[in-house]
């Protein structure tokens, strides 16, 4: 049910960035973007450097949509414990992502509230 796993993950980002960060002078910003999917925090591609890369790439050539700047793309790797982690992979897991569905959204009818709805975070999405 829950996992305690190492996996490797990547970050895209401008170049300049990523050398001074693997210098070990400068950390990885936390992003708090109202588009961030999973919350606030550095996001990282599991297993993928070339998808890192192409999100650096994404965000190079879209100046105008994003704070970070990027003049010439670069990807970082890490390992990364995810210590107690829901493994969404094992049927447990899902029962526990159900029940707590079901709770949020008997907490919005009793407010009188409409669930919350994912919407496109950008044209072309």
């Amino acid at each position: 049910m829950y996992a305690s796993a190492f996996v490797l993950g990547f970050h895209g980002c401008d170049e300049a960035v990523g050398e001074r960060i693997l210098r070990g002078e400068e950390h990885l910003h936390r992003s708090a973007n109202t588009y961030d999917w999973l919350g606030h925090g550095a996001y990282f591609l599991e297993n993928s450097p070339r998808r890192a890369l192409e999100w650096a790439q994404f965000i190079k050539a879209r100046p105008d949509l994003f704070k970070t700047k990027i003049e010439r793309t670069f990807v970082i790797g890490a390992i990364i414990d995810l210590g107690r982690c829901l493994d969404l992979t094992e049927a447990a897991s899902l029962e526990i992502v159900r029940t707590a569905y079901s709770q949020l959204r008997a907490t919005f009818e009793l407010a009188n509230s409409p669930m919350p709805k994912n919407e496109a975070g950008g044209k072309g999405d």
